[in-house]
């Protein structure tokens, strides 16, 4: 007997034709195991990163948490060229257990907040929707 796996992504966008999305280097940084021993960035999880990845294809991105203010220590060590920026968000669940790899990383388009889990919907802040003013996220 064959057996065969059939799969498919997970797809957030509303639109399949309106989007653009380029190829990125995303680290596995931060991200815990599932329950199958597994690495995975959700799709619709926004990424970022210190270096632009428009300006530099090399750019490694990771999973994005908004930097920590600092309790008015001036000389706190952080600078606008070292405080990640978040510069998208993850096209589909991207598996990051070997360390390093390649996903597509959605810059403009529609994406629905119904096709994206809690968690994941949780990290979409304000702050993150207004720094990614050319994709919209509609509530469907």
């Amino acid at each position: 007997m064959i057996t065969q796996n059939y799969t498919s992504t997970t797809d957030i966008r509303l639109s399949t034709k309106l989007y653009y999305g380029l190829p990125a280097i995303i680290t596995n940084d931060g991200i815990t195991e599932d329950e199958n021993h597994r690495k995975i960035i959700k799709a619709g999880t926004p990424v970022g990163g210190v270096t632009s990845f428009l300006d530099d294809e090399t750019a490694k991105l990771s999973v994005y948490t908004a930097p920590v203010a600092s309790s008015g220590d001036s000389d706190s060590g952080t600078s606008s060229t070292t405080t990640p920026t978040v510069q998208g968000i993850v096209l589909h669940d991207t598996d990051v257990t070997d360390g390093d790899t390649s996903t597509t990383v959605m810059v403009f388009g529609v994406v629905g907040l119904k096709m994206i889990d809690d968690t994941t919907q949780a990290m979409l802040t304000q702050e993150v929707k207004d720094a990614l003013p050319r994709i919209m996220f509609p509530n469907r």
